[in-house]
């Protein structure tokens, strides 16, 4: 029998960090998506439901991290988060 044993956590002061990065980088503006893929969601989601507001029952609602709304891109791997 095999188990996985590692624990996959987001780190959210990371992602706020480059979040204010980018602002400093473009005079106040805040970033217009964070892109990341559905596996990273799905961490987020489930252990910060109230972070992350989700598509996964209502089709067409964007979801929405720190007020910014989200992006998914399945190339990104597992805790990628890209801020554009």
């Amino acid at each position: 029998m095999k188990v996985e044993c590692i624990k996959k956590t987001i780190d959210f002061d990371k992602i706020y960090w480059v979040i204010s990065c980018f602002k400093a980088e473009h005079n106040g503006k805040g970033p217009s998506y964070i892109i990341m893929s559905y596996e990273t969601k799905a961490e987020l989601k489930d252990n910060f439901d109230t972070v992350i507001r989700g598509s996964f029952n209502h089709l067409g609602r964007e979801d929405y991290l720190f007020g910014i709304p989200v992006a998914f891109n399945e190339g990104l791997k597992f805790g990628e988060v890209d801020v554009i």
